[in-house]
């Protein structure tokens, strides 16, 4: 079986960037399609596929880029961690809720991040 948790951590650990984030929503969506409970993996491929459309459209600057990273990714490895060693579907659920929250927040950063 593959570890699509340690794949997925692979690639959060690269800089974000539009290549990446197809790669992590394709990774994501061929892991929810692969497993008993897809609920995690369907909710990273969804972000990222979003990431993915809106990035390509328009530049992401590397300081966009970064401060992106630094408000997404440790929610998103702290529950690819924990899931690593499985999770109750209570504690997976409290996870799911911080990355979905994190990433709504991102969302109201990004809509006030002017297009260059």
């Amino acid at each position: 079986m593959r570890h699509f948790y340690t794949e997925l951590q692979r690639l959060l650990q690269r800089e974000f960037y539009a290549d990446n984030f197809a790669e992590i929503a394709r990774l994501a969506r061929e892991a929810a399609e692969s497993v008993d409970r897809p609920l995690s993996f369907f909710v990273l491929w969804t972000i990222f596929l979003l990431f993915d459309r809106e990035w390509r459209e328009r530049p992401l600057r590397l300081e966009v880029a970064d401060r992106m990273k630094r408000h997404l990714s440790p929610s998103i490895d702290r529950y690819l961690r924990a899931a690593e060693s499985g999770l109750s579907p209570e504690s997976e659920a409290e996870h799911l809720n911080e990355i979905v929250g994190q990433f709504l927040s991102w969302l109201q950063i990004q809509r006030d991040i002017p297009w260059e």
